[in-house]
């Protein structure tokens, strides 16, 4: 229902656009959902309603993704020095059977391991290669050996679609089939491994801001992103938790966010980003708000990139230490000629990363350059309040149209967030005009408030 003041078109503070930074406040965002099976780890897997029986197979695949090549497979465990860890067992299966169906590309091999363990130790285990294409699901039954008989605690099992264990022949359009898979000579089975339960995971995408979120749930990692309410202005904040993740025999840490593009060649020395967004502004100033629970002495960092073309004319890098509340920060920046674009990067950590910055916090939120607040008077849509002059020095006016007669306040908050002045004034019906002394404000960037009856009725911004 509209409130009781009503803004008609007038005159207000502008904006220039020109070098805006798109969804800086974080207030759109876009979701992805997906199914992901249950019990077992996954990446590049997907749910596939060609079943052998039962409601749900799986299917995995290698393809083309951002420029790399990535595999499908289902591990029970993990691969961090080799095969680790796996699902609490305590039978000694003879084989694994099942059903499955392909077109494992020339030169490629989709691989099914098996290893069963005691103590930490593998006392049997089988891989088995499969290659060419079957059209139809076949029955398969590949045997256990064992090195010894002891008292089974775990099985390690993986599935791939390309033979990247070795990294031999791995071909984008590799796929294959699995359904109704299970041990023989056992009473009992491994969960899942019907393939029937799935789970909906949805990940929340900033927009105009690239992340690995995707790439990590779909490993079966947390993500590291989140859309947060705690913020500084606006409904939305964007908030990064750095995270530790071991796979593929290292560990890497997801702490970032930037207006760039995800880098398929990142993680051979090269950049996570590239790109960036349109800019000419050859000298600037980054600004925003942000909050900060490091662990331990960690850093928040921000970098900023300035290009033509593709070559680096500017870089900027700034650490933000811990702050409990909203903070306002400022990061000037120069290129030596006029750039074409511009690359910024949130991170919740600073480099080099280790182990104990794992779980350290930051959320940012409206992010600005300097030039975007202009120093001249012009109109903003479907409002009807003029605040003038601006910039302004020892006095405001502010004009506005009320339906009833209400009690209004006029508030001013410097760039950290604090409420530094503020005007009550009773609105009659009709045009209302209140004046206010701004002589005991400081020279900088401010925002203002308009509230009716203790509810936001409309904000700018304005330079004394």
């Amino acid at each position: 229902m509209r409130k009781k003041l009503l803004f008609l078109l007038s005159i207000s503070i502008g904006f220039n656009t020109v070098a805006q930074i798109s969804n800086g406040g974080f207030e759109n965002w876009s979701n992805s959902s997906w199914d992901v099976l249950d019990v077992v780890n996954q990446s590049q897997s997907k749910k596939s309603v060609d079943v052998h029986g039962g409601q749900a197979a799986v299917k995995l695949e290698t393809a083309i993704n951002g420029g790399d090549t990535t595999f499908g497979y289902f591990m029970y465990g993990n691969f961090g020095n080799g095969p680790e860890g796996g699902i609490a067992y305590n039978e000694m299966p003879d084989s694994i059977v099942g059903y499955s169906k392909y077109d494992i590309q020339p030169g490629d091999t989709a691989l099914l391991l098996v290893i069963v363990k005691s103590g930490g130790q593998m006392i049997g285990a089988g891989t088995y290669n499969i290659t060419g294409t079957q059209n139809n699901y076949g029955r398969f039954a590949y045997k256990i050996d064992y090195m010894m008989m002891s008292a089974v605690d775990t099985v390690f099992m993986v599935a791939t679609s390309s033979n990247v264990i070795n990294n031999i022949g791995v071909q984008p359009g590799s796929w294959i089939i699995y359904d109704d898979i299970s041990f023989t000579g056992v009473n009992t089975q491994i969960p899942n491994l019907d393939f029937e339960m799935w789970n909906t995971v949805n990940v929340d995408q900033p927009d105009n801001w690239s992340t690995y979120s995707v790439n990590l749930v779909q490993g079966g990692f947390p993500d590291y992103i989140e859309k947060t309410t705690d913020m500084h202005m606006g409904n939305h904040a964007l908030k990064i938790t750095t995270q530790e993740i071991n796979h593929d025999n290292k560990t890497d840490y997801a702490v970032s966010v930037s207006n760039g593009i995800k880098n398929p060649a990142q993680g051979q020395g090269q950049p996570e980003y590239i790109g960036g967004t349109p800019f000419t502004n050859q000298t600037d100033t980054l600004t925003g708000y942000y909050k900060y629970i490091p662990i331990n002495s960690d850093s928040a960092t921000v970098t900023v990139q300035l290009k033509n073309q593709g070559n680096n004319l500017a870089y900027v890098v700034k650490q933000l230490p811990a702050a409990g509340s909203f903070t306002y920060f400022e990061i000037p920046f120069s290129g030596n000629s006029a750039p074409d674009s511009i690359l910024i990067t949130l991170y919740s950590s600073s480099w080099p990363y280790t182990h104990s910055d794992s779980g350290s916090v930051v959320i940012f939120d409206d992010l600005q350059f300097k030039s975007d607040i202009s120093v001249g008077i012009t109109t903003l849509s479907n409002s009807n309040i003029s605040v003038y002059p601006n910039p302004f020095q020892n006095q405001l006016t502010v004009n506005f149209n009320s339906l009833v007669a209400q009690q209004t306040a006029f508030e001013i908050y410097n760039m950290e967030g604090k409420l530094v002045h503020s005007n009550l004034f009773v609105a009659n019906t009709g045009q209302n005009q209140m004046t206010i002394s701004t002589t005991n404000l400081s020279q900088g960037f401010y925002h203002y408030v308009l509230k009716g009856n203790n509810e936001i009725l409309s904000t700018g911004k304005m330079v004394k």
